[in-house]
């Protein structure tokens, strides 16, 4: 007989848990609580959790970008091309993986669950964002990468960075921080894949919007070809 009350040991914390390595942002309209964009790493994989604050927002909240190494570091290598390039400029990775319907069903082929965003604003500030594509009505929060509410930066003249010039600086400061944290935790925390045989039905229920696993191949594209709200960025 299955224990139905069997509970998963808790996950063991690491630095990338540390709240000051999360970004936030102004409250989604509506709730008081400010949302806030996580980085992790789960079953040897780099994600991105993006929690809404929101209440009864689907998913308690939750829209995730799973996504493999490789992956995630052209993602890093996006946010510097954001760095450099002009105002309005934006990226997305496409986050696909199959989805399972209940009773051990999968899609035929994998499908879009989630798009990461990054770029730079009309105001020149460094951004990121993870979109739900299977709820179209779930939070778009645009995450600005910043120096934080403790600490202000000045030029040598004493005169105060801009809200740019203070994004650009933060963004850089964090692809550097996680190029280093990201591959230590991934081989403190190495997992051995399961054998073949036992990661297809129950044991690959994981690999979802909402489990820790590969992007099956996300893709790279300029925001020219991706449909979003163009009012939100």
């Amino acid at each position: 007989m299955a224990d139905n009350n069997f509970r998963r040991p808790p996950r063991k914390k690491n630095v990338l848990d540390e709240t000051k390595f999360r970004l936030s942002a102004d409250p989604v309209s509506g709730s008081k609580r400010r949302p806030s964009l996580a980085f992790s790493v789960v079953k040897n994989n780099p994600r991105i959790d993006v929690y809404t604050n929101v209440e009864g927002d689907k998913n308690n909240g939750n829209i995730r970008a799973a996504m493999d190494g490789p992956v995630f570091f052209a993602l890093l290598a996006l946010i510097n091309k954001a760095i450099e390039a002009e105002p309005n400029t934006r990226y997305v990775i496409q986050n696909k993986n199959y989805k399972w319907f209940g009773q051990g069903k999968k899609s035929d082929a994998p499908v879009n669950l989630s798009d990461t965003l990054a770029g730079k604003d009309a105001e020149g500030r460094i951004f990121i964002s993870v979109i739900d594509k299977e709820d179209n009505s779930r939070p778009k929060i645009k995450f600005i990468f910043s120096s934080g509410y403790w600490h202000d930066l000045y030029h040598g003249n004493g005169t105060p960075f801009t809200e740019a010039e203070d994004s650009v600086l933060a963004a850089t400061a964090f692809v550097e921080m996680l190029k280093g944290l990201i591959p230590v935790v991934a081989a403190n925390e190495y997992e051995p894949p399961a054998p073949r045989d036992q990661q297809g039905g129950q044991g690959n229920k994981g690999y979802n919007n909402q489990g820790g696993g590969n992007s099956y191949g996300g893709q790279s594209q300029s925001s020219s070809n991706i449909d979003f709200d163009e009012d939100i960025f």
